[in-house]
């Protein structure tokens, strides 16, 4: 086993050597570290290595081994020089928990079939599923933050006098200052590129923060402050199911739907991509429209009644069901006299709508909006077109991470539904779902106040 540590992937070494001098070629310490690793340490990357050898580590991808691709080969499985020199500068900890991930072994938080960390990137969109170098990276940063937090406010106690962690201050960190998951991706990108990449380096050790870069100083300082002062907001969400069978809507909770005041009521939103029928959407026309069930039963509810929402967003995914949307509303007796306009959505490259990869033409096809406002409220000034932020969250491949918050793949981006909260509502209001997904409901609740949003969301009988 410590052979196949020295002597991995020997003919890139050979290629190497002629554009690199021996004493970089021969640099192996991080080789070294783990076969003088203690014991335990040195037993899981053993099993690492071999399994990744023999085709046998799981690919997300696929959902199967490796070596159950067409393509595979056994120099496939071979670990490169460089995949060793992600992992220099860890801790026999963070090596431990690395292993532990890449093998899917023992972590009982973990539910999903595939592991945490893969040896090279993949190329589907799995919810917190990293390459060896991304979860490195963060690992990396992670301890940067910690210390940066640490060093503006002693009082924190995050490291003690040795700087070694304090597992339960974290802890403590955490939830005094609601830092989520969502939180945490903002930490490891927004005090940006210049200053991790800094940071990291041995010539930087005994520089401040201030110095190497004063944005992620004050970045830091602000956030401090603000999550000290941060409440989390409090909102109501209702759901009802709808039974395609039956086409049936059931009834709101008890009492969801009576409470409601109507003039709090501000917008609604209904995803023509999803609803039931969309099966059946080449075969439908205009007259005869395959969300025809669907409406009449939404309708026959009166649950809301159409005219008692001002404004509606109506999302479309090509311009069938466009088409078949707005000759709904314009033979509508209530939606008729809304004000309708028009504007395209267009996905961020490593959105990847619908789990497409980013090259793929349909992960790239905007998406049609249709917006109908009442003309008896002021009106909301509409878009032609929504494009992504220049954020490192839409620009940097993998970095688009909010699977967690949706049902469904084809959910528009969280930065998306956070602008129909700030246009068209204020905290307190009320909004409709009508097959928005997840994310929809997730921006109307952090944009509530201390005594929150009603939302109400229809969704498929099956409310997993």
């Amino acid at each position: 086993m410590k052979l196949r540590f020295l002597m991995l992937d020997v003919a890139q070494a050979q290629k190497d050597a002629k554009k690199s001098n021996a004493s970089e070629l021969l640099d192996i310490h991080n080789e070294l570290k783990l076969i003088t690793a203690p014991d335990d340490v040195f037993d899981l990357w053993s099993e690492v290595i071999s399994r990744a050898g023999a085709g046998e580590l799981h690919d997300p991808d696929t959902d199967l081994p490796f070596k159950e691709k067409p393509n595979w080969n056994p120099e496939s499985g071979n670990l490169t020089r460089e995949f060793f020199k992600w992992l220099g500068n860890l801790t026999y900890e963070d090596l431990t928990k690395l292993a532990r991930h890449i093998l899917n072994h023992g972590n009982p938080k973990w539910t999903r079939g595939y592991p945490k960390v893969t040896i090279k990137a993949i190329c589907s969109v799995q919810d917190r599923c990293y390459s060896t170098k991304e979860w490195v990276e963060r690992r990396k940063r992670k301890h940067l933050v910690k210390k940066e937090l640490h060093n503006i406010n002693r009082d924190l106690g995050l490291f003690n006098p040795a700087g070694e962690l304090v597992p339960e201050k974290w802890r403590q960190f955490k939830e005094d200052y609601h830092v989520t998951r969502a939180t945490m991706n903002v930490l490891l990108e927004r005090p940006g590129e210049v200053y991790f990449r800094e940071a990291k380096q041995v010539r930087s050790k005994n520089k401040k923060t201030a110095e190497i870069s004063p944005y992620a100083y004050e970045f830091f300082k602000v956030f401090l402050e603000k999550r000290k002062k941060f409440e989390k907001p409090a909102g109501n969400a209702h759901f009802r199911p709808y039974d395609a069978q039956l086409n049936k809507h059931a009834d709101w909770p008890e009492g969801a739907w009576s409470s409601v005041t109507f003039v709090d009521m501000k917008l609604g939103v209904i995803d023509f991509r999803v609803l039931p029928g969309v099966g059946d959407k080449e075969k439908s026309s205009t007259d005869m429209p395959y969300f025809h069930e669907f409406m009449s039963s939404l309708k026959e509810r009166r649950e809301p009644e159409f005219d008692e929402v001002p404004a509606w967003l109506f999302i479309c995914a090509d311009m069938i069901e466009q088409n078949q949307a707005v000759h709904f509303a314009e033979h509508d007796d209530q939606l008729r006299r809304y004000k309708m306009e028009y504007a395209d959505y267009h996905p961020a490259r490593n959105e990847r709508l619908g789990d497409y990869p980013a090259n793929h033409k349909k992960a790239r096809a905007k998406v049609h909006l249709v917006f109908l406002q009442r003309p008896d409220i002021p009106m909301v000034s509409i878009p032609p077109n929504f494009f992504a932020p220049e954020t490192t969250v839409y620009t940097k491949p993998r970095a688009y991470d909010e699977l967690l918050y949706r049902v469904y793949n084809a959910e528009l981006r969280m930065e998306f539904y956070l602008w129909l909260m700030n246009a068209f509502c204020m905290p307190g209001s009320n909004v409709v779902s009508v097959y928005a997904g997840s994310k929809f409901t997730c921006a109307a609740l952090v944009s509530s106040s201390e005594y929150g949003i009603m939302i109400f969301s229809s969704s498929r009988s099956d409310p997993t």
